[in-house]
């Protein structure tokens, strides 16, 4: 029971680390990154709500095609919002 308290201990220690540290990286070093803070208020939503339907403008439509060697190719994937740009341009 200890040393499992103490792993647990340890990996919270280590998450805590990580969450620090890019907290500090995205003030300082790179504007573009955004904090722990944002990352949570912009995906808080999908996490405690996964299966709730948002609307068309959130869904992923993936085009799934086989290569000719027989493979799946999955990176022909775009939301439904760059798709409809797409299309009108």
């Amino acid at each position: 029971m200890k040393k499992t308290l103490g792993n647990f201990g340890f990996s919270m220690v280590g998450v805590l680390l990580v969450v620090a540290l890019w907290a500090i990286i995205s003030a300082t070093v790179s504007q573009d990154l955004p904090s722990p803070l944002k990352t949570w208020q912009d995906s808080k939503l999908y996490i405690t709500a996964p299966w709730e339907k948002r609307g068309e403008m959130e869904s992923v439509q993936c085009r799934c095609r086989f290569k000719e060697s027989g493979g799946l190719e999955q990176d022909d994937c775009a939301t439904a919002g760059n798709y409809l740009t797409d299309q009108n341009t």
